[in-house]
């Protein structure tokens, strides 16, 4: 998904609070990995990699009880969101 943090939120507090979200996905079942970063100078993209969209899901059920979850969530504008999902397809350039 991208999205833009709330104009108080400093990117140094939103990227501690994310050192512990990482921890919470690790424990999840079909987490793969992850990938956080600022497309621009306020845009960020943050990209999850599951095993399968019911693991996914999954996480995003126990992902509403979690309080550094919430903490992160807290720090999203949440007007700017964009999910996006996808599957990954191999091509072949031969």
């Amino acid at each position: 998904m991208t999205f833009r943090l709330n104009s108080n939120i400093p990117d140094d507090d939103f990227s501690l609070v994310n050192k512990e979200v990482g921890a919470f996905l690790q424990k999840q079942a079909g987490f793969v990995s992850r990938e956080l970063g600022k497309v621009n100078d306020s845009t960020w993209i943050d990209v999850l990699r599951w095993q399968s969209r019911k693991h996914f899901e999954e996480a995003y059920a126990k992902s509403a009880d979690d309080e550094t979850v919430k903490r992160m969530s807290d720090m999203i504008n949440f007007d700017t969101v964009l999910p996006l999902s996808f599957n990954v397809h191999p091509i072949s350039f031969q």
